[in-house]
This record gives structure tokens, C-alpha cells and sequence, in this order.
């Protein structure tokens, strides 16, 4: 899934390479554990370090095996016992059988070309015999301080090259190689970039400028800096008129704290290609008088200069300028690569701002209103006719929004769109695009409709606490825009974050070529499609942290993982795996869950691991969304994330993903 740009918030943890050399991890956990700093470790500091560590042993297993390492039997270890003791803990459970599978026999010893023919056979394809003892020399290196490099000219034998089983599991578990996650699709932009704008979708953000819910809550520069640092291409203000000639961004008729528009498009300039050099939108529900309109205008161009997208118009017949206008066809994000692009909504009809009416008033007006808006099912966008910005506004707007009132046909099958000159953008609540995005000739309308023009989709007005939708109705209908209240980190935002952590984390994800097709995917009979089967043999975990907040003493926790296919499918397809009691440190499931695939350009794979309480809810330890379309099969490290996407460092899943004949 995309980095947000956050420090790690685990007890404990630092901002560290996952996969340290192995000597390194064990001298760390070393000077931890010996907190007297006597320079060695007794029976009760090693107890201390493996709860920390999320491990529950018996005391009386783990006496014995403390006795079995204590070679010299002084009760204590010294540094060379304690590393022989936790190397007997750390390595993967499961690499034994492979092992062998893969060297033909119970040796303990691996030659460069079996690990070739290995690596081959797990999709590491192109290596040759040299640079499998190059690894091999790499990894071993990290292990053992005795190791000494012997590597042989390219026409000797490699003889003196081997791989032990330890570095076998060393090369297993190392993110960097063998992630699930196709590095060819996630570390670089491999898409066709040049194509018209709506043929992609795009990670948009909802109220961006909020830090919490959406009536009483912090307006925040920094919530926009969270967003572009997650990889967020679309930002939504809301402009109202403020003091002394200066607009404001807020969310009006609630209680929300106010931030100036200038300070916006300053965190939006500063940030805005950090994270993906593609553009940004800057998504504009105007509320500002006329006047304010130019202010807006004149900070855009002077705070962003060059970085400003600005549109040359579509002519009228006389050759003149019409600004009113939208363009014939969309530019492609690499024509507006590096630049930011402004959409704009009209303002409303007048409303006074917020005065000093009670919080009890305010509350009780803004409940009412949002149950009124889901009632009718109207959206937040008003027609042209209401209002018109000022001509210095219009100039920079290159996606302007236009009404678009879609009609159900009477059979309740398909959808009917207004014709429209040039492309556009047009805006929908969520329950209307449940309404629009039915499986089947709807959803292939809202698509077909979808390839020329941007579809915006937001959540309904009566999430007042700013909770989210399931994006992927929506996606899986082609509309582009799937705006969602970033602050809240939960499914919805994990799944954003696993669909745009394909080509390279840029925000901008090609549709699938059936879906841009006028056969698109919603034409066939749904029913008659065959799935793909996907096998997923969940191994084992390691390194599960302990809840976020909690402390080296707290339990150690009992972990379980719920896996699910996110797909065309009106439900998700799901599974639970069987309680480990007692070990986040190296639990072991052996688990083996089929999936149906109808999509896999479209399909999402969530992990969620979590932590199982008999008398509370169960408490959540760590997640990832993996596209089928950048999954890697053979055995692999799903790496694992906290709730606001940051890595954990050291923690994944390791499992062995297939596909069925």
C-alpha cells in the first residue's frame, strides 16, 4: 500500500530498515534487554524480553530451553548464548519442508544453482548462477560474523558457495525481494500515461482541509499534507467569504474551525508532487462573492506560478474566448505532469455565514439539513444558471463542473445521460451511485458514460463523523474521482491506499481496457462469467506488534487474520483465520482459503490482523490491501501496515498465493 509520510506510533519502534542484518537486530535487542548493564542476561530479563517481543512461553518450556543454551551453566547468557538462543526463536516455522523441496534431500546446505532453480520456480525470473552466490554471499554475511567471502572467478566451480537454511529464510523473509507485491508495478510508473484524463482513476480526498468530523471539527493545513503525502491527487476546499477581503476554506453552516485560502494553496505547492509528480486537482465549492473570486484568483497565480495549470479556452464561433465553455477533450496526466489543475463548482444560492448562533442551534440545523439531503437524494452541486464566476476565476478552471441528472429507464435497467458538449465533470452521492453502479446494464451505462467524462463520488451528508463508503462499487463502475474522508483510517481508506499503490504510488490508475471498450466489462451476463480460483496458504506471522498504545508489559497478544477478496461480487468473499494463543511473535496458521477472481485488474486482497479479546472487541494490530494485479504468486512476505498506512517495521504475513489450474 502508499507511505504516508508519518513516524511510526508502535511502542518501541523506530524508523528502521525492516530487514537489518540479523547481527544487528540482535545486538539492539541485546543492550534493550540488559538493563542493569552487567553484559549479561539472566532468567528473568530474558522473560522480560520475550513478552516484549509479543512471545508467550510457559515458564516451564521456556526454562528448559534457557537451560539447553546456557552452555556454560552460570544461569546466565552471554552475548554468543543469547544469539544462538534468539536465532533458535526467529527463523520462519515453515522453511524446513521447503527446504528440502527445493534441495532434493535433508541436506543443510544450498548450492547457487538450487537457489536459482528455486527463485526461478517463485517467479524470480533472469538470475543468473553468479549472482545467486552473490546473494548467497549477502545474506550469509549477515549472519554469521565466521563467515568469510570466497567467491570463486566466473570459470571456477561455486563449490565453496553455499546457502544455509537460515539464509534460505533470511532470503524468504526479506521485503525488498520478495514482497507479494510485483515491485515492477509498485517501485516505478509502468502505465501508458498519455491518454485522456477520464481513462483513469484518480485518489481523491473529501473535505481534505478537515481533521475530524464534519461539523465541529479542526480545519487543518495539515490534514492537506497528510493527504498529498498519501498519494491523494485530488483536494477538496471549501471557499467562503472572510475578513477583510480574504476567503477562507471551512466547512460553513457548522462550527468547524477556519483556515485562510492562501494558507491552503501555500501546504498544496509545497507538498503537491512529493509523493507523484502527476497532477493535482484542486477541487473549488465556491461560496465567495465576487469580489473574494478574485482574490481566490489572484492568490492562485501568484502562489503557485508555474505550477499552475492554466487552460487556453475553447473558442466560440466568432474565434473569441468562451471561458464558459469545457474543453473538447481532456488533456492526459502526462500533458499535466507537474502541474495543478483547478475544478470548480458554482456557489450556491446566498446563505449568510455562520454568526453566533448556539452550538446546540447549529448542531440541531445541520442534522436536519444533512437527513433532508439523503431523503431527496440530491447531490451538492447547483446548476450553472445559478451563479457564475467571475471571469478571472473561470479562466483558470480547466474541470468544470456541470449538473448531470441521470435517469433510471423505466424498466429500471439501464441509466440515461444528458448529451453534453465537450467533457465534463459531474458529481454523486454515494447512495446515488449505488443507485447508478447496480451490477449489470446500469453500472454499464455509468461506464460507458465514465470514458469521456470525470464522475465524482462523495460520501453522504449524514456522515457526520466523517466515516467512509466501500469505494469499489464505484470503481468497478469506471467513475474516476471516489472521494473519501482521509482522516478517518479504516477499510474504505486502506483499499484507496491498496488501489493507487499500483503504478508507483503516481495516484493515477489506468482503467482496464475492457471497461474503455463499448462492449465494457458490465455488457456480458454477469452470471455466465467464470472466476479465476485464487489459492491463498497462509503460513505464519512475525513480529505482530501489541495494540497501538500499548506498553511492554500489556499481554501478549492472541492473534487471528481476516482475509478478503474485494470484488465484483456483491459481497465480499471472506475468511477467518483460527485464534493463536499466546504468540504475536511467530504465530502459525497453515491455512488455505480459495477466492473467486472475476477481475484482476479491478479485485482487491485486504489483510487485517488482529488481536482476539474474550471480554472486549478485538483489537486491531495491523493491515494491507494488495491488488490482485500487482500480487506475485509463490511464497512471499506480505509486509504489514498500522491503521494510518505507515510500515511496521519487521512485521508481515508470510504466505504462499497460487492460482488454480
Amino acid at each position: 500500500m502508499g507511505l504516508c509520510v508519518s513516524k511510526s506510533q508502535h511502542k518501541g519502534e523506530e524508523d528502521v530498515n525492516p530487514f537489518m542484518s540479523e547481527n544487528e537486530r540482535i545486538q539492539k535487542l541485546w543492550t534493550e534487554a540488559d538493563k542493569d548493564g552487567d553484559n549479561v542476561l539472566n532468567f528473568r530479563e530474558i522473560k522480560q524480553l520475550l513478552h516484549k517481543l509479543n512471545m508467550g512461553v510457559p515458564a516451564k518450556v521456556l526454562k528448559k530451553r534457557f537451560k539447553k543454551f546456557d552452555q556454560d551453566g552460570n544461569r546466565r547468557f552471554d552475548f554468543n548464548e543469547f544469539k544462538k538462543f534468539y536465532l533458535s526463536l526467529s527463523s520462519l516455522p515453515d522453511v524446513k519442508e521447503i527446504f528440502k523441496n527445493a534441495t532434493g534431500g535433508d541436506t543443510e546446505i544450498m548450492s547457487p544453482d538450487e537457489l536459482r532453480r528455486f527463485l526461478t520456480s517463485n517467479g524470480h525470473t533472469g538470475m543468473s548462477v553468479r549472482e545467486c552466490a552473490e546473494l548467497i554471499m549477502e545474506v550469509e554475511m549477515g549472519i554469521s560474523d565466521d563467515f568469510v567471502p570466497t567467491m570463486p572467478e566466473a570459470d571456477e566451480e561455486y563449490e565453496s558457495v553455499y546457502l544455509t537454511r537460515r539464509g534460505f529464510a533470511k532470503i524468504l523473509a526479506n521485503v525488498h525481494m520478495n514482497s507479494v507485491l510485483d515491485p515492477g508495478k509498485v517501485n516505478k510508473v509502468y502505465q501508458d500515461m498519455s491518454r485522456p484524463l477520464s481513462h483513469y482513476f484518480i485518489s481523491a480526498s473529501h473535505n481534505t482541509y478537515l481533521s475530524g468530523n464534519q461539523i465541529s471539527d479542526r480545519s487543518s493545513v495539515k490534514a492537506i499534507t497528510h493527504a498529498l503525502n498519501c498519494g491523494v491527487r485530488v483536494i477538496e476546499l471549501d471557499a467562503w467569504d472572510g475578513k477583510k477581503g480574504q476567503p477562507i476554506v471551512t466547512h460553513g453552516h457548522a462550527m468547524c474551525t477556519n483556515i485562510t485560502f492562501a494558507e491552503c494553496i501555500e501546504a498544496i505547492r509545497d507538498n503537491a508532487f512529493v509523493k507523484s509528480q502527476y497532477p493535482v486537482i484542486i477541487s473549488i465549492e465556491n461560496h465567495c462573492s465576487d469580489e473574494q473570486q478574485i482574490e481566490q484568483a489572484r492568490i492562485l497565480k501568484d502562489t503557485l506560478g508555474p505550477l499552475l495549470f492554466q487552460w487556453e479556452g475553447e473558442k466560440d464561433d466568432n474565434e473569441n474566448v468562451d471561458w464558459s465553455k469545457t474543453p473538447k477533450t481532456w488533456l492526459s496526466p502526462e500533458d499535466l505532469k507537474g502541474k495543478v489543475a483547478i475544478r470548480s463548482k458554482p456557489k450556491p444560492s446566498d446563505q449568510p455565514n455562520v454568526t453566533e448562533e448556539t452550538a446546540q442551534d447549529l448542531l440541531r440545523k445541520e442534522a436536519e439539513s444533512l437527513k433532508a439531503e439523503d431523503e431527496n437524494n440530491s447531490d451538492d452541486e447547483t446548476t450553472e444558471s445559478e451563479v457564475k464566476e467571475v471571469e478571472e476565476l473561470q479562466k483558470l478552471m480547466y474541470i468544470k463542473n456541470m449538473k448531470q441528472r441521470p435517469k433510471i429507464k423505466d424498466d429500471g435497467t439501464g441509466v440515461e445521460f444528458a448529451k453534453q458538449e465537450g467533457v465534463s465533470s459531474s458529481s454523486f452521492k454515494e447512495t446515488k451511485m449505488l443507485e447508478l453502479a447496480k451490477p449489470g446494464e446500469r453500472a454499464r451505462d455509468l461506464a460507458a458514460y465514465a470514458r469521456d467524462h470525470l464522475v465524482r463520488i462523495y460520501p453522504r451528508g449524514s456522515r457526520v463523523t466523517s466515516t467512509n463508503y466501500d469505494p469499489t462499487p464505484a470503481w468497478n463502475a469506471g467513475c474516476q474521482v471516489v472521494a473519501l474522508n482521509y482522516q478517518t483510517k479504516t477499510m474504505p481508506v486502506w483499499l484507496n491506499q491498496g488501489k493507487f499503490s499500483e503504478n508507483g504510488y503516481s495516484g493515477y490508475v489506468l482503467k482496464p481496457d475492457v471497461m474503455m471498450a463499448e462492449s465494457n466489462l458490465w455488457t456480458a451476463d454477469f452470471n455466465t462469467l467464470t472466476p479465476k480460483k485464487l489459492n491463498i496458504k497462509l503460513m505464519s506471522g512475525h513480529y505482530l506488534p501489541k495494540p497501538l498504545g500499548a506498553g511492554d508489559r500489556s499481554e501478549v497478544i492472541d492473534p487471528y487474520v481476516e482475509i478478503k477478496l474485494h470484488s465484483l461480487t456483491k459481497e465480499p468473499q471472506s475468511y477467518k483465520t483460527k485464534v493463536v494463543d499466546n504468540n504475536g511473535f511467530n504465530p502459525v496458521w497453515n491455512e488455505t482459503i480459495m477466492f473467486d477472481v472475476y477481475s484482476n485488474d479491478l479485485d482487491l486482497l485486504s489483510f487485517v490482523v488482529k488481536d482476539k479479546d474474550t471480554f472486549n472487541s478485538d483489537d486491531f494490530i495491523a493491515q494491507n490491501v494488495i491488488p490482485i494485479s500487482s500480487m506475485r504468486t509463490g511464497y512471499r512476505v506480505i509486509p504489514l501496515r498500522q491503521a494510518n498506512d505507515t510500515p511496521i517495521p519487521h512485521a508481515f504475513l508470510f504466505a504462499k498465493c497460487s492460482w488454480a489450474d
